[in-house]
């Protein structure tokens, strides 16, 4: 990882990789690696992309029942797991996990990497069959749940329904929240994420 990334901070694209951490990565307890898994390829080569590890560390399983794919990646730099740490990220974070350090100006990078790991999109049925956008994110910590949730109302005024490890975003404030995350035509995202938001502005 070049020193340039880092001391570009902050900065979107590594908010966004951030927030992927947050939700689906882990920092190694014994060593400076990162990992971060996904069952999505196009997130592992986003995170290569936007890290610019030059050799980076790629394994590919199948997990689960029925058996899925999922990709891991590696990422052992002792400067990027300081600035990690520096943000409030720790080993075994997935209970103790609260606020983290993340400026204003990038806060929606930030989630809109916190949706591609733990979040996403649906549609739901309402009153007489109504149809109407979710957004959701989910937490073992409440108290990191809380705290995106009083950002987000902060820094725009909506307000989410908070549930035990779930919050959520339902119908208008999906749609705006969304709009807001999505603020760029090209910007850093699992595509088949976006489409769902895309596919239900555009209906």
């Amino acid at each position: 990882m070049p020193d340039s990334l880092l001391n570009n901070w902050p900065c979107a694209d590594l908010a966004y990789v951030v927030g992927l951490v947050a939700s689906d990565g882990n920092l190694q307890k014994q060593n400076n690696c990162i990992i971060l898994v996904s069952t999505d390829q196009e997130i592992v080569e986003l995170c290569v992309f936007i890290l610019q590890s030059v050799k980076p560390q790629i394994i590919i399983s199948d997990q689960g029942f029925p058996r899925k794919r999922a990709y891991m990646l590696q990422v052992c730099d002792h400067r990027f797991r300081a600035f990690l740490q520096d943000l409030g990220l720790t080993p075994k974070k997935t209970y103790t996990i609260g606020e983290l350090a993340i400026p204003d100006w990038v806060f929606r990078d930030f989630l809109r990497g916190e949706l591609d790991g733990d979040g996403g999109w649906y549609i739901a049925k309402g009153w007489r069959e109504s149809k109407y956008l979710v957004a959701k994110f989910t937490s073992r910590s409440q108290t990191y749940l809380e705290w995106i949730s009083d950002s987000v109302y902060r820094l725009t005024g909506m307000e989410g329904a908070l549930q035990t490890s779930r919050l959520y975003y339902n119908g208008k404030k999906a749609e705006q929240l969304g709009e807001w995350i999505y603020y760029e035509k090209d910007l850093p995202c699992l595509q088949r994420k976006r489409e769902v938001w895309n596919n239900w502005m555009n209906r």
